[in-house]
């Protein structure tokens, strides 16, 4: 008997607009009539698309790697224009790569000379712009004839002659306090040398060749004195970084293909039915890395990602046309009828379900983020590329290839799965109560996990805890209190204000404010640098490193001022800009994470805008550790925005195939469970929310939903030729489960291959995607067929 209540599940009175893109859908791109066109020009299609994956490899062997990260933050962000102000008037910040070891051996005098020796040869490295350590420091020297200090280095001999001559030495460096703590730490024996690269280097290809070069010869030194070296600063953090992304370029593509070639073979056993679809997924790999050259960008940390992302998403559509044609065969045996009524059967589903995942890529381009938008436009436009391949390339191929045989087909009589499937569809459809009080505990356990949830980033977030990157930053942190680069900008309102000694007193107030905070080094500021100039005045007397009195003012400042005019070093002439009207102070800070930094500006900001009150000076905070902390929040507000976005496009894509708003939310019902148990996951086990993890739900969302989609076309399709709902829903169980199982296993074991990346995030991403990939399997084949009964209409007609 026909079900009438069919109407319950499909509207009378379809949505206005829908019933004109269904017709459009399986009218006017007519799907049968298309899988006659592609066949009928098959040797055509397959010569075009060779000479198009020619010129898209060519293209993509133009492409370089980005070296300067890209801005997180919008350019036009008020922070991000201020930031680019403070550029402009003391150059490029986070240039410096540090290298330091601890040894109680650096004043001997074969070590210290060697050290010094190693500071002259990077200098005259094209690439460098200063080199600073304590053998080679700018000291102050009174001059009183010319009434004016000279900077000079604190050694003018290329190489110290005797102990004598070196424990001379070491007593000036001992005593001059501007540099305590910033090169030299006398309590652990910690020092470091300073290497500044041209900025035009590094954001160049020849940024990691250049920090490589400098590492080798730093390593020599390490060698021949046997010493542990620690390197770090954002040069090598960003090299470091580089440098894996290409590695894992290589990696994850030749994983992906493994693993996908792998699950082909367990499937079908066939050689021919592995190598085709692989070389398939292969093309639309080059097609995707054509795609980043031909717009223009550059890989990143996450567009190194995509050829694999295509190749695995490629290889699930592959996975459903296959099984399709196999069961299409085993209906009508006439290879060339099934390979037409593989098309037209899941042409739309599969126009849908590829539309959603580009839609969970293409929401990225809505964000605010450069790095964001240009990974959603290739990758969205990568999906609709791999479907559209997938579409003609499978057709064409395996109407030239023989038919399937009774082994190639085996697969949809497979014991174990028809079994589990059976188990399913009892589970689902004859006893749907224990699904939902399964399920319902799962939403339990879940929302406990969710509140758990930690929103943190960190500048070096990604890098595993043992590895050296990581313990050489620890190294530097310890000793040094750290290497981000952090400045203070204060506007005195007038030229030359910066030298005024009420103001110079106001940013040794500010100095004060911040001293109080052991994330902070020692500051470099106009402030140090008079406090050396007074030390120096009364011949390195270490007492006297102070501001100087009124008094001494009159004779200690211009002679503080003529040096700072006469010298190059990058340390004096960065204090203030060309007018003298802006002051600098310069810092460097531990990596304690964005929420801790948002701490303690908070605390700082308060204290030291009541020092300016009532004053002319406007106090600002930039650098790239605090553009960092916006572009992090920026990120995060920019993926929950797009996740919400990706909801409302899925659902616009998804209404012209079921019509039915019911039908929408029950879908959207059993995939919001998969998310949860994520974020739940992400709660137990302290994985904090941050741009990589945040991603994954957008991507999870709209791809798990492929198989929803899969299952309700079939359904709608039974309940339309007369099935009951419980009919349907047990029809839809047994004759697309193993699609959705095959293509959740390989999607799956796909993002799972991200686990052996050197990035915390990369491995946090594709593990949590595929953990979300198989809940979302359970709960397409158990929550929704259990919704539909319950919710989907009359349960018998």
């Amino acid at each position: 008997m026909q079900n009438t209540a069919q109407n319950q599940v499909f509207s009378k009175k379809p949505l206005k607009g829908c019933t004109f893109v269904f017709h459009l859908l399986n009218v006017r791109f007519m799907w049968n009539n298309l899988a006659e066109w592609i066949l009928k020009n098959r040797f055509g299609l397959l010569i075009a698309l060779l000479l198009g994956t020619i010129y898209m490899g060519y293209r993509a062997s133009e492409l370089t790697m980005s070296y300067n990260q890209g801005a997180l933050v919008p350019v036009t962000d008020t922070d991000y224009v201020a930031y680019q102000q403070f550029r402009q008037q003391f150059g490029v910040d986070g240039t410096v790569l540090v290298a330091g070891f601890r040894s109680k051996d650096l004043f001997t005098l074969e070590v210290f000379n060697d050290w010094r020796s190693l500071g002259i040869e990077l200098g005259k490295d094209k690439a460098v712009k200063q080199v600073l350590s304590v053998a080679n420091m700018p000291f102050l020297y009174k001059d009183t004839a010319r009434q004016q200090f000279v900077i000079q280095p604190i050694i003018s001999k290329p190489f110290l002659q005797n102990q004598a001559e070196l424990d001379s030495a070491r007593e000036r460096i001992v005593t001059n306090k501007f540099f305590e703590g910033l090169m030299l730490n006398t309590q652990t024996n910690a020092t470091l040398m300073g290497i500044a690269i041209h900025p035009d280097t590094l954001n160049s290809k020849n940024r990691i060749n250049t920090v490589n070069r400098i590492i080798k010869k730093v390593n020599q030194f390490a060698a021949q004195h046997d010493v542990e070296m620690h390197y770090s600063g954002l040069p090598q953090i960003r090299t470091a970084y580089n440098t894996s992304v290409k590695s894992e370029l290589k990696l994850f593509s030749g994983l992906s293909v493994l693993v996908c070639a792998t699950m082909l073979w367990f499937l079908f056993r066939s050689v021919y039915m592995v190598f085709f679809p692989v070389l398939g997924v292969l093309i639309g790999a080059v097609w995707s890395m054509g795609f980043i050259a031909c717009l223009g960008y550059q890989i990143t940390i996450l567009s190194g990602l995509i050829p694999a992302l295509m190749v695995v998403i490629g290889i699930s559509c592959c996975v459903y046309l296959l099984n399709r044609y196999h069961i299409e065969y085993q209906l009508v045996p006439n290879k060339n009828q099934a390979l037409k009524n593989m098309v037209k059967r899941i042409g739309v589903a599969a126009l849908v379900t590829n539309a959603t995942t580009a839609i969970g890529f293409f929401v990225f381009y809505f964000t605010d983020t450069k790095l964001l938008v240009e990974f959603g436009l290739v990758c969205s436009l990568g999906v609709v590329f791999v479907f559209s391949l997938a579409l003609i390339y499978i057709p064409v191929v395996f109407s030239y290839l023989p038919a399937p045989n009774a082994k190639q087909t085996k697969h949809l009589n497979n014991k174990l799965l028809t079994s589990v499937l059976h188990k399913f569809n009892d589970w689902a459809v004859v006893h749907p109560k224990y699904i939902f009080m399964t399920f319902g505990g799962i939403v339990l356990f879940s929302a406990y996990g969710v509140s758990k949830i930690n929103a943190v980033g960190y500048i070096v977030d990604d890098i595993p805890k043992t590895s050296k990157l990581f313990t050489d930053l620890q190294f530097f942190q310890t000793n040094f209190r750290g290497v981000m680069p952090l400045d203070v900008v204060i506007d005195t309102g007038k030229k030359g204000g910066a030298q005024k000694p009420s103001n110079i007193e106001k940013i040794q107030e500010i100095q004060q404010i911040f001293a109080l905070h052991p994330e902070f080094s020692k500051p470099i500021s106009l402030v140090e640098m008079f406090k050396m100039a007074n030390q120096a005045y009364y011949n390195g007397s270490v007492e006297n490193y102070r501001l100087p009195t009124a008094e001494e003012r009159t004779f200690v400042i211009p002679y503080a001022i003529r040096a700072l005019k006469g010298s190059k070093s990058a340390m004096t002439t960065a204090l203030t800009d060309s007018t003298r009207r802006t002051a600098r102070i310069s810092y460097s800070m531990s990596d304690v994470g964005t929420k801790e930094i948002r701490r303690i500006m908070q605390e700082i900001t308060p204290k030291i805008d009541s020092i300016t009150q009532n004053t002319d000076l406007k106090v600002r905070y930039t650098g790239t550790t605090l553009l960092f902390l916006k572009g992090n929040q920026y990120l995060i507000d920019s993926l929950i925005e797009s996740l919400l976005l990706g909801y409302l496009f899925v659902i616009l894509a998804m209404l012209p195939l079921f019509r039915s708003i019911k039908l929408l939310a029950l879908s959207f019902l059993a995939n919001l469970v998969p998310q949860l148990f994520t974020a739940g996951i992400m709660g137990y086990f302290d994985i904090h929310v941050k741009p990589s993890t945040v991603l994954i739900f957008s991507i999870a969302f709209c791809i798990s939903i492929d198989a929803s989609i899969h299952l309700l076309n079939r359904y709608a399709q039974v309940i339309k030729n007369g099935g009951d709902v419980r009919q349907a829903a047990s029809t839809t169980i047994l004759e697309t489960g193993s699609s959705i199982i095959y293509a959740a296993l390989i999607l799956s074991f796909g993002f799972a291959i991200f686990a052996a990346s050197e990035f915390q995030g990369t491995v946090a991403l594709g593990v949590l995607i595929a953990i979300t990939l198989l809940m979302g399997l359970f709960s397409t084949l158990l929550l929704l067929p259990a919704l539909l009964v319950r919710f989907g209409g009359n349960k018998k007609q």
